[in-house]
């Protein structure tokens, strides 16, 4: 799947359908940029990992950024409901 100006707008929405962000822990401000890729976490069943598997499971999310301190939140996007449209890509 790629990144596209189409999924950022997806992930928007549904964002803006659930509690905003509101102000950052750290600084107070309420500015929050959304990442321009994937981050990905990887996922193992064993801790502690003794390595990471290149292509292996993994967690889907994006992150927001504090537009003032850096402060990231990571939002997974599976459980932001945009599942399946992932899987299409």
């Amino acid at each position: 799947m790629k990144f596209t100006s189409e999924l950022a707008h997806r992930i928007s929405e549904e964002l803006s359908k659930r509690k905003p962000m509101g102000k950052c822990q750290f600084c107070g401000k309420s500015q929050w940029i959304l990442s321009d890729g994937f981050v990905i976490f990887p996922v193992t069943h064993e801790f502690p990992s003794t390595s990471i598997v290149i292509g292996g499971g993994g967690m889907p999310t994006v992150a927001l950024v504090c537009a003032h301190c850096g402060n990231t939140a990571f939002i997974n996007l599976i459980q932001l409901g945009l599942k399946e449209f992932l899987d299409t890509q």
